[in-house]
């Protein structure tokens, strides 16, 4: 009976691994699956007076803030989970609405991003608003987070990540 070799070239082997390991980092469809898993949470939480990152309520806003929330509201549309007494992040839904991934090479961000339609005053004039994004920045220099993810949910996140990339490494 006559013996044979098999011969495999190891570093030709890490090089066709490791540009299919490049290759499914550097692909979109798992950043995008777990962007909008992270922001449909973001959204939701708030949304139920709930803060993604931990649970907790939402801090309470003062009477006269409720005051304010009822004029505007008068004069404009506000979002679907409106409430004077709620969080002002529902009065329009505007700034959850802006969240969205920004895109990156190997990672997902979420980021709050546009412009917001203006509040329309008693005599039909509009005020100055800020952009989504001064608006965040502003709520979290505030101490008032609602960007962040609880640890259960990054969790979630790291399974539908190794879940997607071992689907897409089966298919190369």
């Amino acid at each position: 009976m006559k013996s044979f070799k098999i011969r495999y070239d190891k570093k030709r082997a890490k090089e066709k691994l490791k540009l299919k390991f490049q290759k499914i980092i550097e692909s979109e469809e798992w950043k995008e699956k777990a962007s909008e898993y992270a922001i449909n949470q973001i959204q939701g939480k708030t949304r139920l007076q709930k803060s993604a990152k931990d649970n907790s309520s939402l801090q309470k806003i003062s009477e006269k803030h409720k005051e304010n929330k009822k004029r505007i509201a008068k004069y404009n549309s506000t979002g679907k989970s409106y409430g004077s007494g709620k969080s002002n992040l529902t009065q329009t839904g505007q700034l959850l609405n802006s969240l969205k991934r920004e895109k990156h090479k190997t990672q997902a961000q979420i980021i709050s991003d546009g412009d917001r339609v203006p509040y329309k005053t008693k005599n039909g004039t509009v005020k100055k608003t800020p952009t989504n994004a001064e608006l965040t920045k502003y709520l979290s220099d505030k101490g008032f987070k609602f960007i962040g993810l609880s640890e259960k949910m990054k969790k979630n996140i790291k399974k539908l990540i190794r879940e997607e990339f071992f689907r897409k490494f089966k298919d190369l």
